[in-house]
């Protein structure tokens, strides 16, 4: 194999590297913003109800 093809797949082999782990981060970081997010809600809901009860 040429030194050429050589790079080209290792290029090629890095970048869907990257891309997979920027998809499995973004899920990640995802799935805590939305626990976050529910948690929030939680929060200001039983901070309601305390101040209305």
């Amino acid at each position: 194999m040429s030194t050429e093809a050589i790079f080209i797949i290792t290029v090629c082999g890095v970048l869907a590297a990257v891309a997979v782990m920027g998809s499995v981060g973004f899920r990640i970081a995802c799935k805590l913003d939305s626990k976050q997010s529910e948690e929030d809600e939680r929060r200001r809901i039983g901070n309601n109800r305390y101040q209305q009860g």
